[in-house]
């Protein structure tokens, strides 16, 4: 009732995948309230425009929300035909599903010219690192009020990889160049050298249990 009556303020956007294995207020370990949750396949935003960059520019500028995390998460399938689609040339059986693909493909064509002679699942891995920064990098170039925010450093602006195996989360920090692309040094942007990684809470051993 209090929610309801009350409004809510939540403490993040959250750009994640639409796959049902990666629930981003589970895998976050958050309540109904505290996320601001917007959902695509392959967590892309199509174009950059459009309603997905509206929502978020709603909860930034009506319910002043100062931090979005842009997850992906391993064995995505969005990712995992994008990068098979680049090596095999073949092309999505739907429309749609190819505009889908075509908004990860600068991802999976990095990840593949990075690691021409790599198993398909490091290079899946590498695409969907790169597919995060991406989507960061199309917030900051097609939004004015999410841009500001980070060049002012009232906003941040981080990624993340979900791992739906064992429920580890590694952040990946900002874009590599986002001090670039805002045209600003960002002090508090700046992402340690090891990144910070949440390991997963499941025992490691039936003993463990």
């Amino acid at each position: 009732k209090a929610l309801a009556g009350g409004g809510h303020w939540p403490a993040a956007i959250v750009l994640g995948c639409a796959d049902s294995r990666a629930p981003v207020e589970i895998y976050f370990d958050m309540q109904p309230g505290d996320l601001f949750v917007l959902r695509t396949a392959g967590n892309t935003i199509e174009g950059g425009y459009g309603g997905l960059l509206g929502s978020a520019e709603y909860a930034i500028a009506v319910l002043k929300t100062k931090l979005i995390v842009v997850t992906g998460h391993t064995l995505c399938g969005a990712v995992t035909a994008t990068v098979k689609d680049v090596l095999s040339k073949e092309g999505m059986p739907t429309e749609n599903l190819g505009i889908v693909v075509d908004n990860i493909r600068a991802a999976a064509d990095m990840a593949v010219e990075t690691l021409p002679d790599a198993p398909l699942v490091q290079q899946v891995q590498l695409a969907t690192k790169l597919n995060v920064f991406e989507a960061i990098k199309k917030m900051l170039l097609n939004s004015t009020i999410i841009r500001d925010g980070v060049a002012s450093e009232e906003l941040m602006l981080v990624g993340a990889v979900y791992n739906i195996e064992d429920g580890s989360l590694d952040w990946v920090g900002p874009h590599p160049e986002q001090e670039k692309i805002v045209g600003s040094t960002l002090h508090v942007h700046r992402w340690r050298e090891a990144p910070y990684s949440r390991k997963s809470m499941l025992p490691s051993s039936p003993d463990a249990r």
